[in-house]
């Protein structure tokens, strides 16, 4: 390729100042919270034994991993239906008053004594059957994620952002410590590919969503998308400015992987070469680099625009199949965020005059100049105990760490400085067709209007962490989610329903299940919490029932008790739609004869989630952000430190109601309310 034969050139006249090490200075980082809240990793210099010192055979095949159960852990359980509806009640009693409460327990008693048996004895009944769905709410879950036809980005995707390592402030940052995650990921999915990807300590845990991981994207299509799996992929896609390249990163026949040097050259080549301005036609119509927009587009249209893409050429399609059958999509941005909020922003979205620069169909490893790195998730296929499990063996790896307690290292893979019949980055512009030249226009309009809706906040409390909790005897997840129900009673004067996202890892494609963080006992301390007539020892006894109700419902979600995965099962089925009903059968289905429960108000407000919140605590991480999930509601993204809280808050601009930096200074004030009631510590 002529892009790819002006890097050999490149390489050829500027060989002598082309080495990557060793590297001496300092970025001119910019001065901000982010670097003071995010503390230098050191690498020890250190070896470890190889993967294959020692290794026995492989724990599973990785082609049956996703819908083969080798640890013969069991099926996510259908809860009782009376327990169901008593859980259900009890979560209402601090959400709605007394009046309202006892006509709609009407409703809920006339459903527990009429069509509620009937549909729970139909839902067992349709849950006894192998293959897929492998749960009583694994269809109607996908169906949530891939029916929804509003943009991804912000509504579905999620946000992380590595912690600074050594590596932060070296000249070439963006570029190396890029380099370095990819090989360690290739070398992570090398591992688990082979089969030798162990059970985490504390299990088993469900490993299917590892099947599917990496080298995964979204296809849009009409009413419904779809998932496509390249797990084997040996490149990744690189986006600057707007513009697509293909790097190789392994050898055709995965026996070898480009050495830190040379890639991190490649990708330092594509941030010093790819021109700033977008390339234009005639009439000033965005070509080349417009269409990762379109990935923020709503997902019909996009749908359609993906399409015309095809329909334009060969070259088109082939663009696309790169693109979709890369291992990653890695932007290399030229924002230089200098704020931890910023910094949050510019994963979870990107900046306004960056938007091309992205493709949300597909997990994104996104890297500014300033030298952060982040991942942003699409969401459909993984949750946050698979993407843990994945960024803490790379991240070990990356900074010559022992592997996590349990694991053995990842596999050495042998290095080249060249793979065979490749020159280097091959530049892939699309054919734009004229005719979507003004669509693509218009989507960059409504993608500028999207990622101005949220107003993000980014918290470092640091006025206690984990480490405090713990001489507190006290839950650290407990104390977070009681100082958000604190502050949220605090401004607000009432109760938040709060959807607060557990794992259900120890059942077969279990995946999440929601604690109800709103509970009386939580009101109840809400309302003693500022009162200074009450007594320290008071209110350390409110806190504390408080926190063992918490820790409560904790034990029963994570164990697939919880109420809303069943509700919404009970609900789908009144519906008539079943875990083998055709795609699309829930938008179809009418909802005029569903039972009085579902179709109350009180129902509807339990659900409308004021406070969306989720915790992903990882040393490694420092940022964890989403959108909000209802209009006039917060999204809460959480990291327990030892010594810190890192919480990241969204919501949207246009609410009246809600207000992120107002909520922040609500939050810290809880935060510290709790400290005076639980002293010190040990």
């Amino acid at each position: 390729s002529s892009q790819g034969n002006e890097y050999a050139d490149t390489l050829r006249t500027t060989a002598s100042a082309a080495l990557v090490s060793p590297w001496v200075g300092l970025i001119d980082a910019p001065a901000g919270a982010h670097r003071s809240a995010c503390p230098v990793l050191a690498a020890p210099q250190r070896r470890f034994m190889s993967a294959g010192e020692g290794a026995n055979k492989p724990f599973y095949e990785f082609k049956k991993l996703y819908d083969h159960n080798h640890q013969n852990i069991p099926r996510l359980p259908i809860p009782d239906l009376d327990s169901t509806l008593d859980k259900y009640i009890c979560s209402l009693r601090p959400l709605i008053g007394p009046s309202e409460l006892a006509q709609h327990l009407k409703s809920v008693e006339s459903f527990r004594e009429d069509e509620g048996p009937l549909l729970q004895e139909q839902l067992i009944e349709n849950d006894k059957h192998e293959g897929y769905p492998y749960s009583y709410v694994e269809k109607h879950w996908d169906d949530m994620y891939l029916e929804l036809r509003s943009p991804i980005t912000v509504h579905v995707n999620v946000g992380y952002s590595l912690a600074d390592d050594v590596d932060s402030h070296k000249p070439n940052a963006q570029a190396l410590r890029v380099a370095k995650f990819l090989i360690s990921t290739f070398k992570f999915q090398r591992k688990l590919m082979s089969g030798m990807c162990e059970s985490e300590p504390g299990g088993p845990f469900c490993m299917s969503q590892l099947g599917r991981l990496l080298g995964t994207s979204r296809i849009p299509t009409y009413g419904r998308d779809r998932l496509r799996y390249t797990p084997d992929a040996k490149h990744i896609v690189v986006l600057r400015n707007g513009f697509f390249f293909r790097v190789d990163v392994l050898n055709p026949d995965g026996s070898a992987i480009l050495t830190l040097e040379e890639l991190t050259r490649q990708l330092q080549w594509i941030i010093d070469k790819t021109e700033k301005s977008p390339t234009t036609d005639a009439e000033g119509g965005i070509v080349a680099s417009g269409v990762g927009i379109l990935t923020m587009e709503d997902r019909n249209l996009w749908a359609h625009h993906r399409e015309a893409l095809k329909a334009e050429s060969p070259h088109n399609r082939g663009v696309l199949k790169d693109i979709n059958s890369a291992l990653l999509v890695v932007c290399l941005d030229r924002a230089t965020p200098q704020t931890m909020t910023e910094r949050s922003m510019h994963v979870l979205h990107g900046s306004s005059d960056e938007l091309n620069n992205r493709w949300f169909d597909k997990f994104q490893v996104i890297a500014d100049e300033v030298g952060n790195v982040g991942i942003n998730f699409e969401h459909s296929h993984a949750d946050g105990v698979s993407w843990n499990r994945w960024l803490t063996e790379v991240w070990n790896d990356m900074q010559g760490l022992p592997p996590p307690s349990g694991m053995t290292p990842l596999p050495g893979i042998p290095s080249v400085a060249s793979i065979p019949g490749v020159d280097g980055p091959l530049r892939m512009d699309f054919d734009v067709p004229w005719a979507l030249t003004a669509p693509i226009k218009a989507t960059r309009t409504r993608a500028e209007a999207l990622v101005s809706l949220p107003e993000t906040r980014m918290l470092v409390f640091e006025g206690y962490g984990k480490r405090m909790c713990k001489a507190w005897k006290a839950s650290p997840d407990g104390i977070v989610q009681m100082a958000l129900q604190c502050a949220f009673h605090r401004l607000y004067g009432k109760m938040a329903a709060t959807y607060e996202s557990c794992a259900t890892r120890t059942f077969f494609h279990g995946r999440t299940e929601v604690i109800r963080s709103a509970h009386s006992e939580a009101k109840h301390l809400a309302e003693v919490l500022w009162d200074g007539a009450a007594h320290r020892q008071d209110k350390e006894k409110v806190l504390r029932e408080a926190l063992s109700r918490q820790t409560q419902l904790s034990r029963e979600a994570s164990a697939g008790m919880g109420v809303d995965r069943h509700l919404l099962a009970l609900k789908k089925l009144a519906m008539g739609v079943t875990p083998h009903s055709p795609p699309l059968s829930s938008l179809l289905a009418k909802t005029d004869d569903l039972p009085d429960m579902f179709q109350e108000d009180p129902f509807a407000y339990s659900q409308t989630w004021l406070l969306s919140t989720s915790n992903v605590t990882t040393s490694w991480n420092v940022i964890f952000n989403f959108g909000p999930v209802s209009d006039h509601g917060y999204g809460v993204g959480y990291l327990i430190h030892d010594d810190q809280v890192h919480i990241n808050i969204t919501c949207f601009k246009g609410s009246p109601e809600t207000n992120s930096p107002v909520f922040a200074a609500a939050l810290e004030e809880a935060f510290m309310k709790i400290h005076e009631v639980m002293g010190p510590g040990a």
